[in-house]
């Protein structure tokens, strides 16, 4: 199925949203991938931004980043995940947690953070 989950930080600057959670990184071509689609309201049009999304296991382990310290002028911005770890290793069935990070470099405002649950699936 296709769920959209939103998370958006407490002063509504960031919004971001996973095409799919769960999804099911397991090559059988439904869901292989998610992407993480960030907006961004506010701050100054055209300003560069610095794009961090990492993911973590449910003790706080970091499994995968997939971007990290990404430049952008763009305030709708996506990442995808493969569900793959740092070594490669496609991640095990179950729960993760996600921060989006994005650090606008013209200092308009103090670093946005979007976090939450990824759910991996079979």
């Amino acid at each position: 199925g296709y769920y959209l989950v939103k998370a958006t930080d407490a002063a509504g600057d960031i919004v971001a949203a996973w095409s799919f959670n769960p999804f099911s990184p397991n090559d059988d071509g439904v869901a292989d991938t998610t992407r993480l689609s960030i907006r961004l309201m506010g701050g100054t049009v055209g300003a560069e931004s610095e794009v961090s999304v990492r993911i973590y296991d449910t003790v706080g382990r970091l499994i995968a980043t997939p971007a990290d310290g990404v430049l952008t002028a763009a305030t709708a911005i996506t990442i995808d995940w493969d569900g793959r770890d740092r070594n490669g290793r496609t991640v095990s069935i179950g729960p993760y947690v996600y921060e989006a990070r994005v650090r606008r470099l013209d200092g308009s405002s103090p670093p946005l953070v979007a976090n939450g649950l990824l759910a991996v699936a079979k």
